[in-house]
């Protein structure tokens, strides 16, 4: 269980790099990204914490 959780992560985070490559190709401001990074980490460490939660109760 806990293998196939990380591999999602791993999974999530190689997916959110590639989107973040592409989108520095085109000429944006870095601060942006930034801002969407840590979005997406939320985001991300949101739905962990709730799958968490469901599996403790």
């Amino acid at each position: 269980m806990q293998f196939t959780e990380t591999a999602h992560h791993e999974q999530e985070m190689l997916r959110t790099i590639s989107f973040f490559r592409r989108l520095k190709s085109t000429s944006t401001p870095e601060y942006i990204y930034l801002a969407l990074a840590i979005l997406a980490f939320l985001i991300a460490s949101f739905a962990a914490i709730q799958q968490y939660a469901v599996i403790a109760y």
